[in-house]
């Protein structure tokens, strides 16, 4: 059987928003809702191996709902600026993927979901449905399935929901979906739904009677205070219906071939990648930049590379680099301390490697005077080199260009400026990751380094020169060279000098703050009438508002609210409250201040 994968844009690309931090490009563009979505759809892609695709995407119009009822979605926030800055950018790589997109003025993409579906159903296609949004658990059948896509902290998880699944979890079968929502209502969209009826009370009503339409036919069946609710919120109750119902019946003009996958235009999107910086989805489409790595393949044709890996002849080649008119270097290292060292100077790329630790067969300060000669040095992370080489006793002096300084008054806003990523090849990490463990310089054949140094160091001369026009261009001489560049030092300077951290008194004051938040927190488990996460503010939502019976101040869409705000707008209501207040100022102390500063103790 054929199978079609049907995403649903709007709801994928919002979890992917506020499920990946925020990321930008050297543009200032966030990128981050693109980034998450891309990566969940090629998992799909991968996974599913559909012969047919396409992404469903509302528009901004009003739809028929909201002719049918002035109060739908109301009060529902717009979409966050940084998020609609990234949807036209997200089209434009989905159109150079060839993959179809649909949008219909009046209906929403729920409802083009639906009716692709229902076409599916009836054309003995198979049909998966991405989403974010329980909603279309209503289009479930023996021939749909929806994949409910959540994603935290950049992981993507899903659940696959059936006929069967539906039946185990509301007692129901999936069209009884809409019946269920006529009842509980959903704030998300303000559907008004029966006021006082929720989601446990309409699954057991729908499991019994079916529909909303047999429940009022049977009213008289029932009797207390659901009743009651009933008979007054029947009006409600059918435009709910009405409101949740997915139209299954939208003028598409289906064609199928129009879904087919189609090859990606490589040449197009591997431009749009390289502009949005998403490196290591370029690698999983084997995609590169051709032009970017091109160029700097080009610069290292004729450059000469000497590996030195002892004591002989060293000084010789020390005296060649010394008088030299300007060099570019890059340094490598691990913890142990600096393993290699790369320069470029006349043509000629200088590899000395140390091997493993602070010592080997020669000594790093035997290149001491390559770093404190007068020579105009261009480098990539000069603060960094400070700090390093003032672990050997070495000075770094002239250095003359930083293209990491550079790139950030380039884009200020950008999450990276690896030197890899500037250049459009492999970073480190990615070149020489081994699983999810790192290799040393001093693990990597010296004949593979040499020719990754080689371009770094090709690179940075690129990179400068690039740059050295951009801040001419962009009146910002003075800003670099008088500003940007001297303030490196004095960054280093005191990161070197550092400040004195009583370890010992600190140790103690966290001891103190350990004993007073498990005071506070066994208070807190007496009050609350049992154990909970009390970090963790579902769980502290449920004591609160279900097992304390507080009264509920805001919800989110995840649950209760349990906020500041929140707290202290409840602060007379129980005396947990200022328990929890308290617990959660020892724990910001001891994170912050205490488990904060001993991490970073050198």
């Amino acid at each position: 059987m054929k199978k079609l994968l049907i995403f649903d844009g709007n709801s994928i690309v919002n979890r992917a928003f506020y499920g990946v931090k925020l990321l930008t490009n050297k543009e200032g563009l966030y990128t981050n809702a693109i980034y998450g979505f891309l990566n969940i759809l090629l998992k799909y892609i991968e996974n599913e191996t559909p012969d047919y695709m396409v992404i469903a995407f509302d528009l901004k119009a009003p739809t028929f709902r909201h002719k049918m009822y002035d109060g739908y979605k109301a009060g529902r926030k717009g979409m966050p600026e940084e998020l609609a800055v990234q949807m036209p950018v997200l089209k434009e790589v989905l159109a150079a993927m060839n993959i179809t997109m649909l949008s219909k003025e009046g209906f929403e993409a729920d409802d083009i979901i639906g009716s692709v579906a229902s076409y599916c159903d009836k054309n003995g296609v198979k049909c998966i449905i991405a989403t974010g949004d329980r909603d279309s658990f209503q289009l479930a059948s023996e021939n749909t399935s929806i994949y409910l896509t959540s994603t935290r902290m950049g992981t993507t998880s899903t659940e696959v929901i059936t006929p069967k699944v539906i039946k185990e979890k509301y007692l129901s079968f999936p069209s009884a979906m809409i019946d269920i929502k006529a009842l509980m209502g959903d704030s998300s969209d303000n559907i008004p739904g029966v006021p006082g009826i929720g989601e446990k009370t309409a699954c057991k009503l729908i499991a019994e009677y079916g529909s909303i339409e047999n429940l009022y036919d049977n009213i008289e069946k029932i009797s207390g205070s659901v009743k009651t609710k009933l008979e007054t919120g029947k009006e409600s109750a059918f435009l709910s219906k009405d409101l949740a119902r997915i139209d299954v019946n939208v003028p598409l003009d289906i064609k199928l071939n129009d879904f087919e996958i189609k090859p990606f235009d490589n040449d197009k999107l591997a431009e749009l990648l390289v502009n949005l910086e998403f490196k290591s989805i370029m690698n999983k489409l084997s995609l590169s930049s051709e032009t970017t790595v091109s160029s700097v393949s080009s610069l290292t044709e004729n450059i000469e590379t000497i590996v030195i890996d002892s004591g002989d002849g060293i000084s010789e080649h020390i005296d060649k680099i010394v008088s030299s008119k300007e060099l570019s270097y890059y340094i490598f290292s691990d913890e142990t301390g600096i393993c290699s060292v790369s320069v470029l100077a006349e043509n000629k790329l200088y590899l000395f490697s140390f091997g493993v630790g602070l010592l080997s067969s020669f000594g790093i300060t035997d290149i001491k005077e390559i770093f404190e000669c007068s020579v105009p040095k261009i480098t990539h992370s000069y603060k960094e080199d400070i700090i390093l080489l003032d672990l050997y006793g070495i000075q770094l002096n002239e250095v003359a260009f930083d293209t990491s300084i550079a790139a950030y008054l380039d884009a200020p806003t950008a999450s990276s400026y690896d030197i890899g990523l500037l250049l459009g090849f492999e970073t480190y990490e990615e070149k020489f990751g081994k699983g999810k463990k790192k290799l040393s310089p001093a693990e990597i054949d010296l004949t593979v380094l040499s020719e990754y140094a080689k371009k770094l160091c090709a690179g940075i001369l690129s990179l400068k020169e690039k740059h050295t026009k951009l801040i001419e261009e962009r009146s910002q001489h003075k800003l670099y060279f008088d500003i940007e560049l001297p303030l490196c030092r004095v960054l280093a300077d005191m990161e070197l000098a550092g400040f004195k951290v009583d370890f010992k008194h600190l140790d103690e004051y966290g001891k103190k703050l350990n004993a007073a938040i498990t005071v506070l927190q066994n208070s807190i488990y007496e009050k609350a009438e049992g154990e909970f996460n009390i970090n963790s503010p579902k769980q502290l939502g449920e004591v609160l508002f279900e097992r304390l019976g507080l009264p509920v101040i805001k919800k989110t869409k995840t649950g209760y609210s349990t906020d500041a705000d929140v707290l202290e707008k409840l602060y007379d209501k129980h005396e947990i409250i200022a328990d929890i207040l308290d617990f959660r100022t020892l724990i910001k102390l001891k994170s912050t201040y205490v488990d904060g500063l001993m991490q970073v103790i050198n």
